[in-house]
C-alpha cells in the first residue's frame, strides 16, 4: 500500500482474504476469485505450502499474492498493467529474485504464468 501509486486505503478496509492450496488449477502459481467482492478467494500453488520452511519461496510466494492482489484492486488492468506494476513493487521491496525462481518453476514445468 505505501509504494503503490494508486489509492488502495479503501479497497483494504474492506475487502477479505481467503488463502487456500489449490487444487482446480494444480500448474497455476496461483489464481484469485474477483466475484466475490469484499471477500477474495485466492488459491496457490502447492509448492507455495511450505513458504515459510524455505526463504526463496516464501519471497516467490510474496511477489505472486502482489500479482493476485493486483488483480483485485484493479480488475479492469490486464497483464500489460499488472505485471510492471508487480515487478516495480518486488523490486522495491528487494524480491526481484523471486521472479527468477517462478521461471525456474515454469521451466521444469511445475507451474504455469496466467493464462489471461
Amino acid at each position: 500500500m505505501t509504494h503503490h501509486r494508486y489509492e488502495t486505503q479503501g479497497f483494504f478496509e474492506e475487502a477479505v482474504f481467503d488463502l487456500y492450496v489449490q487444487s482446480d488449477a494444480p500448474h497455476a502459481y496461483a489464481h484469485i476469485g474477483l466475484g466475490g467482492h469484499p471477500v477474495y478467494r485466492i488459491g496457490i500453488h502447492g509448492a507455495y505450502a511450505e513458504a515459510g520452511r524455505v526463504p526463496w519461496n516464501q519471497r516467490s510466494l510474496v511477489v505472486t499474492l502482489i500479482h493476485e492482489l493486483l488483480h483485485a484492486v484493479h480488475p479492469d488492468w490486464d497483464h500489460r498493467q499488472i505485471i510492471p506494476e508487480e515487478k516495480r513493487l518486488a523490486c522495491l521491496a528487494g524480491y526481484f529474485d523471486a521472479f527468477a525462481e517462478q521461471e525456474r518453476m515454469f521451466f521444469s514445468g511445475r507451474m504455469s504464468f496466467c493464462a489471461t
